[in-house]
């Protein structure tokens, strides 16, 4: 471990990557307008018998005999991208020991021919990022209690096929591809590529990839059995698929048949979606793909994975790896882009290693990242990983760090040789939704149903909650009731509506009878994927129980609970949204989180243009509208969507947003000197 620091601007670097959900930001040279004498047209006049008129000039002529030669100038203004001079280009000394070695090729032949530059100015302004440029070495100590899963190496090593400067998605700029030109009113956008990139394994990336991904997986029904809906125009289930075409080796064009300015925010951050929605490694995966490989030759690796004969396409899927697999096992070995590549996953850590052939450089020309490796220990349970940021084994926590511990952190800085940070401002309205109910409108119970989907049930629970305490007592004050629900603590009100609403029927210890006879309860099922999520629910327990609604807490594993949700077997449970007082593109961002977790029924209803799932409620059906509508029009030109969709909400509290604008702890370790900022 180097004697390296992380500061002010470490901080800065990681708020601001998870609000991105990008790595880095680019220097990219400005656009300028210059004027240039060009021939337009060598005018060649031959024997006619009509009257015509010639181009570029202003007499009419009739009837000649002669040939007539005219060569036509004129001034014409282009829009002319400079060319920076060529950086010198240089890497870590790890790398330079590979290279001589002759285990790896030399930086010139593993880099682009215009690599990504990254310094400030660009996507943030420079006055919000204290950078600098930081200096190679070190590994980097994490922790994380799911295996195969740590959020904060997702977030650090998420490519796009574009970049942006937020989550908001509105402007938009090359990152995997060098950049994009829009056309035809926003229907058609053509993509031009990094000539000289490669995936890990040295390999280059050109539009074999983007059409073998088009072609090959997403038109391929066996791959594929439902287009997906957000390449699909107007994002809706009946949208007519995208078509995507080869222009050479390293352009393509994307075209929709209604303008759609939404998928430049598609490409580069709606959903965390990363390059591997547009590009698959050819060479890598078109073994697993029979239409390249004869099928008796994949049986053997088929009977291998226990599937049965002949299913080819499920082999081919357990071996692709898209954008959330980056942190997983399967990762292991598949060529990527990532500036770190998981290479290790064991019982006790996951190792990654910076990719030697990664894009991106700062402006000192230094390949990046900087930091040699990441060690990630695999625990029991996020209280074993803050456990481990007290005695000093950890040098950055984010998505696991709770507020609910911030003294607790304070009072052991020194002697863990750390320091704790809250983002606060802009990226805590982004990022800061914490603790919202969810209840399963679609849940297979009709007593359930009946109680949950009246919109006064879930007005009564509305008021019999305490939200400025509760942010008091857990978040330390650092929070605020959100504002589209109108918290407001009532607990008398909460039980007439209940009364009137028809459970007004208790049982012996209180509790409200359902219209079967039986005590009606609402079972929290709880992850813990923050440490507030405990004990914000088990107050929530506490307000609801008051009030003769009969409310339990059970505490089960991520991955359980993921397999319940999926089942329809979920009935209640808490989470966040990314989005805070403002909601923009799609709703709340992690809405797909909302529709599995709120209504998964309604949801495929309406993605699978009614052939799955239950019709939803009118008004439902509508909001889901307004939600695909605000992903199809630029970022810009959503607010008049966003409002509706917003309004809406309030007015029916399909679910419940408790906390906004709540702060987050950092903690990042006192001995890495290179700042976060730096090092992807």
């Amino acid at each position: 471990m180097s004697a390296n620091k992380v500061g002010r601007r470490g901080f800065l670097r990681l708020s601001a990557m998870a609000a991105a959900g990008a790595a880095v930001v680019a220097c990219q040279p400005q656009t300028v307008v210059v004027k240039e004498t060009v021939q337009v047209e060598k005018v060649v006049k031959e024997t006619v018998e009509v009257e015509k008129v010639v181009k570029e000039t202003v007499e009419v002529e009739k009837a000649v005999t002669a040939v007539v030669e005219k060569e036509v100038t004129k001034i014409v203004e282009k829009l002319v991208t400079p060319v920076p001079a060529p950086l010198e280009v240089k890497e870590a000394p790890a790398i330079t020991e590979l290279v001589q070695s002759g285990a790896l090729p030399p930086l010139s032949e593993r880099l682009p021919r215009d690599p990504f530059v990254v310094g400030p100015g660009v996507l943030f302004p420079e006055d919000r990022v204290d950078w600098v440029v930081g200096r190679y070495g070190g590994t980097l100590r994490m922790a994380q209690p799911d295996p195969e899963w740590n959020p904060d190496i997702f977030l650090g090593a998420r490519e796009g096929l574009l970049e942006t400067s937020g989550v908001n998605g509105i402007d938009s700029l090359g990152n995997v591809v060098k950049g994009f030109d829009i056309s035809d009113g926003g229907r058609v956008i053509t993509f031009q590529m990094r000539e000289g990139l490669k995936y890990s394994d040295g390999e280059p990336v050109t539009v074999e990839d983007v059409m073998f991904n088009y072609e090959d997986i997403l038109l391929n029904e066996q791959l594929t059995p439902a287009f997906p809906q957000w390449m699909r125009s107007a994002n809706t289930p009946t949208g007519e698929p995208v078509q995507i075409e080869r222009l050479d080796d390293y352009s393509f064009r994307v075209s929709f048949t209604e303008p759609y300015g939404g998928i430049l925010a598609w490409a580069s951050i709606i959903g965390w979606k990363g390059y591997t929605d547009w590009l698959v490694p050819k060479h890598f995966m078109s073994q697993y793909h029979v239409d390249y490989t004869p099928l008796e030759d994949l049986e053997p690796q088929i009977a291998e994975e226990g599937l049965a004969a002949g299913e080819w396409w499920t082999l081919f899927s357990a071996k692709n790896t898209a954008v959330w697999d980056l942190t997983r096992s399967k990762s292991i070995g598949f060529p990527r882009l990532y500036p770190w590549l998981i290479v290790e996953l064991g019982q006790l850590v996951a190792r990654y290693e910076r990719n030697p052939y990664y894009h991106k450089v700062d402006i000192e020309g230094q390949q990046l990242p900087y930091i040699d490796g990441i060690e990630s220990q695999i625990v029991q349970d996020v209280e074993v990983v803050n456990l481990k940021v007290l005695a000093g084994e950890i040098d950055y926590l984010r998505e696991d760090a709770g507020t609910d511990k911030l003294s607790l952190y304070k009072e052991n800085e020194e002697a863990g040789g750390y320091r704790v940070q809250l983002y606060p401002g802009p990226t805590a309205k982004a990022l800061g939704n914490q603790n919202n109910i969810r209840f399963n409108l679609t849940y297979e119970n009709e007593v359930w149903r009946e109680v949950v989907r009246d919109i006064r049930f879930r007005r009564a629970v509305v008021h019999s909650l305490n939200v400025p305490a509760i942010i008091e007592a857990i978040l330390f004050g650092f929070g605020e009731p959100e504002e589209m629900v109108g918290h407001e603590y009532n607990p008398d009100k909460a039980n007439q509506i209940l009364d009137e609403m028809g459970l007004d029927q208790r049982d012996g210890d209180g509790f409200r009878l359902g219209s079967d006879g039986e005590t009606f309860e609402v079972p929290f099922e709880i992850a813990e994927y923050n440490p507030t999520f405990v004990p914000i629910t088990e107050l929530i327990v506490e307000y609801m129980n008051a009030v003769g609604i009969k409310t339990t807490m059970k505490v089960i594993d991520a991955g359980l609970a993921s397999t319940r949700m999926s089942a329809n077997e979920t009935q209640a449970s808490i989470m966040w949204d990314h989005r805070g007082a403002w909601w923009g593109w799609g709703g709340p961002f992690g809405s797909g989180d909302i529709h599995v977790r709120t209504w998964p029924l309604w949801w495929n209803w309406h993605t699978s243009a009614g052939e799955q799932g239950e019709e939803p409620p009118e008004e439902v059906e509508a909001w889901f509208q307004l939600l695909d509508a605000s992903v199809v029009v630029s970022p810009s030109d959503s607010v008049e969507i966003v409002e509706q969709y917003r309004s809406m909400y309030s007015e029916y509290i399909w679910f419940i947003e408790m906390i906004m604008n709540s702060k987050h702890p950092i903690i990042a370790s006192c001995h890495q000197e290179v700042a976060i900022w730096d090092l992807f």
